[in-house]
């Protein structure tokens, strides 16, 4: 009998335990989220979509040529080293199993090089951007995957100093007979 009693006590107190542990790992700034998350009170205006449309959702064709454009504010005013990298997830944006080789060929880490300061305004801010999947550069990347993505910057190749995450999706296009194929404009008139 005491033996069981000892036993749910160290249960209960492992529950416990876990569960503080998971609820702290909720508010701490620097543990990745799959959400769309600011972790930086410094950043400002996260635009994504596809470079093509201003207004769409962040949706890509796998094997399309399609891009999706992310652009972002920092009100430091100060150029910051930003990369961005890419976690493939479940449909219920958890982590999946995959390892990165087996949904994105090329480089995992981008570095977002294109910045710009403002010029004549009156709060200073530093203005960035950068499009993917990139063919053919300097930091060749293609997702070989369709699936729930979780896209995450951070700052100085630091992993954990995060600045935001954003979810995006690719998806496969599909051909069935008896089911006409929309361009891209009858799509988005649909939607």
């Amino acid at each position: 009998m005491k033996k069981i009693i000892l036993l749910l006590l160290a249960f209960f107190t492992f529950s416990l335990t876990a569960q503080n542990s998971s609820e702290d790992d909720y508010v701490n700034e620097n543990v990745l989220k799959y959400d769309d998350v600011v972790y930086k009170p410094f950043i400002r205006t996260i635009q994504f979509h596809p470079s093509s449309w201003d207004i769409g959702a962040p949706i890509i064709a796998l094997h399309g040529n399609e891009q999706l454009e992310l652009s972002f504010d920092d009100v430091d005013g100060d150029q910051k080293d930003y990369s961005i990298s890419f976690i493939h997830c479940n449909t219920d944006w958890t982590p999946s199993d995959l390892m990165v080789s087996e949904y994105l060929d090329g480089f995992q880490d981008m570095n977002i090089l294109n910045f710009s300061f403002a010029m004549t305004t009156f709060q200073k801010y530093t203005h960035y951007t950068i499009s993917f999947p990139q063919y053919g550069t300097q930091q060749n990347t293609r997702f070989t995957k369709s699936g729930n993505y979780v896209m995450y910057v951070y700052i100085n190749g630091d992993k954990e100093n995060l600045a935001f995450c954003r979810r995006f999706m690719v998806f496969e296009e599909k051909a069935s007979e008896g089911i006409p194929y929309l361009s891209k404009h009858e799509r988005r008139n649909t939607i």
